[in-house]
């Protein structure tokens, strides 16, 4: 996962009056972010050199565990569309993703995927490192 651009996106998400993060604990070694609702990340905790509270917005931290689907089936991933669709799939199961949402996680991603609206599991090295939203396609 790159670290330290997702950090800087951080800082910069954070300067708009009108940033959109949300951040909370994940468990007590993993901090969870979005910045955009669609792909959050799950940071070491302790490389993440934010007080939460400071990236709040007149909130309480937020419960991220609950985000996240229980389990999911092993997926693969497909090929990219036009470039704005990429295909996940188990044997009885597509979804969709932005392939943009991919660029801060490591190539030998492997991802997990339960129902076509929850969201599609990260997992780098065997370790969940983030979840990412599927498109809604017709």
């Amino acid at each position: 996962m790159n670290i330290k651009n997702i950090l800087t996106d951080t800082v910069k998400e954070f300067c708009k009056t009108n940033g959109r993060i949300w951040v909370g604990k994940y468990d007590e070694q993993k901090i969870g972010i979005t910045l955009d609702g669609y792909c959050l990340y799950l940071i070491p905790a302790e490389s993440f050199p934010f007080d939460i509270k400071s990236l709040l917005r007149g909130g309480q931290e937020n419960n991220i565990r609950r985000v996240f689907p229980q389990d999911g089936t092993d997926a693969i991933l497909g090929e990219i569309k036009g470039g704005a669709i990429q295909s996940l799939s188990d044997r009885e199961l597509t979804v969709y993703i932005n392939p943009k949402l991919l660029k801060n996680f490591d190539k030998t991603a492997t991802f997990k995927i339960t129902t076509p609206k929850t969201g599609v599991l990260v997992y780098e090295e065997g370790i969940l490192s983030g979840l990412i939203m599927p498109m809604n396609i017709k």
